[in-house]
């Protein structure tokens, strides 16, 4: 799982809880961009989850002695949730500015992308260009986001599905021979 900053990131404590008492998640490791730990800390991941939290920067990757590589090829599914405009302009893009972009680049398995936009970005042409290359890629999916509360505007915006009407999708593509 990878995390980004958006405000949606401080409902994943409770996602984690939920995952762990249905003893389901599966989870290997979450890789969580600095900007995340504005909506959540890596100690509470952890402590829920009980997997290792990496930050999303090469010297981090480092010391984990984990190799974007690995993250790539090791993992049946890559779950970006959530996954900030920032986030999804890079990956369309081929940034290789961090080990998880770099991952899902050049790795096999599927990428999951949950969405968490600002008010008025779903419809913006640059957000819809790079939705569109994402889409092009067979082995990433976009999740549609669903119309949630912007905390700085009153217009709505749009925010990733609970986890767990996520779920049995994600166990499907795992049990998929």
């Amino acid at each position: 799982m990878i995390v980004t900053g958006a405000v949606s990131a401080a409902h994943l404590p409770m996602y984690l809880s939920w995952l762990r008492r249905r003893e389901a998640h599966g989870l290997e490791r979450i890789v969580m961009t600095r900007s995340a730990e504005q909506f959540v800390s890596a100690l509470s991941l952890r402590s829920i989850a009980g997997v290792p939290v990496v930050q999303d920067d090469w010297d981090s990757f480092s010391a984990a002695d984990l190799h974007h590589v690995e993250l790539g090829e090791s993992s049946d599914i890559i779950l970006v949730y959530p996954a900030t405009v920032n986030y999804l302009m890079r990956v369309s893009l081929l940034a290789f500015d961090t080990p998880s972009v770099a991952a899902i680049a050049t790795g096999s398995c599927t990428t999951v992308l949950c969405p968490s936009l600002a008010p008025r970005i779903v419809e913006h042409p640059l957000y819809l260009a790079a939705r569109d290359r994402i889409r092009a890629v067979p082995r990433y999916r976009m999740v549609e986001p669903v119309v949630g509360e912007s905390l700085a505007s009153a217009a709505p915006g749009a925010v990733p599905p609970p986890l767990w009407e996520l779920w049995p999708e994600l166990e499907g593509m795992v049990n998929q021979p």
